[in-house]
């Protein structure tokens, strides 16, 4: 098995797990809010601008699930995919940083989603740029540049 076959793998696996999360948070964002958030000792009531903007963000993470899922499957949409996941998770994680600073310290749980998040987005940050390192990448690029000429 030759490194580009682990690293497929691999990019399959993580992109697969970054999807199921995203598409779980995000539907419990979407469909279960008040019950998600209770988790976490947060009440929310139920304005409905209170609550289209609790949701909202909810069928974004659903759609980027969608997408980012379908992409462990579709080879060309990896390095989107990844580079999606990237942001997404590390975008998470700086909000909750800021909130630390800003607001103090949350609850455990709201911690481990911090974790979770920096994690996904660092190995997916990882996994995008072995990818754009790999020899195979490097010469697809070079020899689509070239017959362009």
């Amino acid at each position: 098995m030759t490194d580009h076959t682990q690293t497929s793998k691999g990019t399959t696996a993580l992109l697969v797990a970054n999807g199921a999360v995203a598409g779980l948070i995000g539907g419990l964002v979407t469909f279960a809010p008040e019950q998600l958030f209770a988790l976490s000792g947060i009440t929310l009531n139920t304005d409905p601008n209170m609550m289209s903007e609790v949701r909202a963000p909810g069928g974004v993470l659903l759609a980027a699930a969608i997408f980012i899922a379908a992409a462990a499957y579709v080879r060309s949409w990896q390095a989107p995919a990844l580079a999606l996941s990237t942001l997404l998770y590390l975008g998470y994680a700086f909000g909750r940083v800021v909130a630390i600073y800003t607001n103090g310290l949350p609850g455990v749980d709201l911690l481990w989603a911090l974790g979770i998040e920096a994690a996904l987005g660092a190995l997916s940050l990882l996994a995008l740029t072995a990818q754009r390192d790999a020899p195979a990448h490097r010469a697809g690029a070079f020899t689509q540049s070239q017959a362009a000429r």
